[in-house]
């Protein structure tokens, strides 16, 4: 949205005063700001640290959402196991009794079989986190 609002404001202050060969550079260049900054800031683990800390402050945690993030989350999660691990998720949605841990730790155990061309460093990351992590038993 930043990116977006940037860019019309850009827009106003080049293209409509007539200077149209300036709006591409600008444009560009704040898109590879906002990329690069989306890279910083790992959205994936802002929401899971976000709820965390709810549900250390004991407000509403939804762990189904947390385990369904992407490996960005990683991270924040294997840290907060020994928290949030034997909470429960989905008794009756999903049929049986699983915990955040054992998703977690199902979810990237699993992925060392996945083919190279879908390989990225989070991924990789979330994969060495979670050996770790279930070095210390389930």
């Amino acid at each position: 949205m930043a990116w977006l609002a940037f860019a019309l404001l850009w827009f106003a202050l080049s293209v409509l005063r007539g200077e149209r060969d300036r709006f591409a550079f600008g444009a560009l260049l704040a898109g590879f700001a906002a990329a690069l900054l989306l890279n910083v800031v790992s959205p994936d683990a802002l929401v899971a640290r976000v709820n965390i800390e709810r549900l250390e402050a004991g407000k509403r945690f939804d762990p189904l959402y947390v385990t369904l993030l992407s490996a960005d989350a990683a991270p924040v999660l294997t840290e907060a196991l020994p928290w949030i691990g034997d909470v429960r998720i989905g008794e009756r949605s999903l049929g049986s009794d699983y915990t955040v841990k054992g998703i977690v730790l199902d979810r990237y155990e699993n992925a060392a079989g996945e083919d190279w061309r879908s390989w990225n460093l989070s991924r990789y990351r979330a994969e060495r986190l979670v050996e770790e992590a279930s070095g210390n038993g389930r």
